[in-house]
């Protein structure tokens, strides 16, 4: 079953836009909050055009089919673990879909306390 995705968790294209909209509208005296947020918006909007690519661009399991990671020896079978990891991790960025490291959609937290659902009744005690 698909989970809902949680509408308080943006995408990457909104907060990117919502760091400029952010920078243009803060007011400092000497800039360097204005100057940290564009820089920050900037990195975030590089990122994600790799992380989109990546996710385009490969499928698990490819790594097979590079030579040098063939081997059936402990440290290749970590790199080919690791590299299907990263790759379902970008594909999951690419897709919007926010999950933690266990692989459960992050619905934040409310009161120190992880939110189990964005919908009805929650962990924290609120109804969301």
């Amino acid at each position: 079953m698909k989970s809902e995705r949680n509408p308080l968790i943006a995408d990457t294209d909104t907060l990117i836009r919502a760091m400029r909209i952010l920078a243009k509208e803060i007011h400092c005296e000497d800039g360097v909050a204005v100057s940290a947020i564009m820089q920050a918006a900037g990195r975030l909007e590089k990122l994600n055009a790799l992380a989109v690519d990546v996710a385009r661009a490969c499928r698990r399991g490819d790594q097979m089919f590079i030579s040098c990671l063939q081997g059936n020896d402990l440290p290749t079978q970590k790199l080919r673990s690791a590299l299907n990891k990263l790759g379902d991790q970008l594909r999951e960025w690419e897709s919007g879909e926010a999950k933690d490291r266990n692989g459960l959609v992050d619905y934040g937290s409310n009161a120190g306390i992880r939110c189990d659902t964005d919908n009805g009744p929650c962990a924290c005690g609120a109804w969301h």
